[in-house]
């Protein structure tokens, strides 16, 4: 067995768990249809569908997120103020060697780069936000842009985003990359992140 993390801090009985997933590509007829039966919650629009689980131990579950995550490139979630992303690159697994020295072990927040069939799944979890800083967008737009323009810079090789984010994970610090200079990733997380 291998522990992923351990949360320090005190975690109260949450209100609702909120999803909302991506497409980076424009979803077909029939990928919109499958999606939709997923859920009688919601509908997809603009490729994209937004979930929210109200109630004490209420969420998704993971089976059925990854169901969304065949469909969908971004996911960001938000349970009781603790927020998360994933970012897939389908069917590259040589991303998952170019940013696997990103990944941390455990911690209050962690980044985990993971290879699912032939997807490389970069997820990022156990991030205050600085709500001010996210004003006036709304944070799940904010945190899908990021994501999504974190996924475009990996691709080019740019590198500036998981630095923020693996410095954020392993010293709870925010600070900005120090081997490149800043991309929009990057600047955003510096302005949005809390230290826990």
């Amino acid at each position: 067995m291998k522990i992923l993390s351990i949360r320090k801090l005190f975690s109260s009985d949450h209100s609702s768990t909120n999803y909302h997933f991506v497409s980076t590509e424009t979803l077909s007829k029939e990928e919109r249809e499958s999606v939709n039966s997923l859920t009688t919650q919601a509908r997809v629009r603009n490729d994209q569908i937004s979930l929210t689980y109200d109630g004490e131990w209420s969420d998704l579950g993971r089976e059925r997120e990854r169901e969304f995550l065949n469909y969908f490139d971004i996911e960001v979630k938000e349970d009781y103020d603790w927020w998360s992303f994933t970012v897939i690159f389908r069917n590259d697994t040589k991303i998952a060697e170019k940013i696997s020295d990103f990944a941390t072990e455990g911690g209050e927040a962690y980044l985990e780069v993971d290879v699912r069939n032939e997807d490389t799944v970069l997820f990022f979890s156990g991030a205050l936000l600085n709500y001010s800083a996210c004003h006036p967008d709304d944070p799940f737009d904010l945190m899908a842009e990021i994501a999504i323009d974190m996924r475009e810079e990996i691709i080019k090789g740019r590198y500036a985003g998981l630095e923020v984010l693996k410095t954020y994970c392993e010293e709870n610090k925010v600070t900005d990359p120090a081997g490149e200079k800043h991309t929009y990733s990057s600047e955003r997380l510096v302005q949005i992140l809390t230290p826990i």
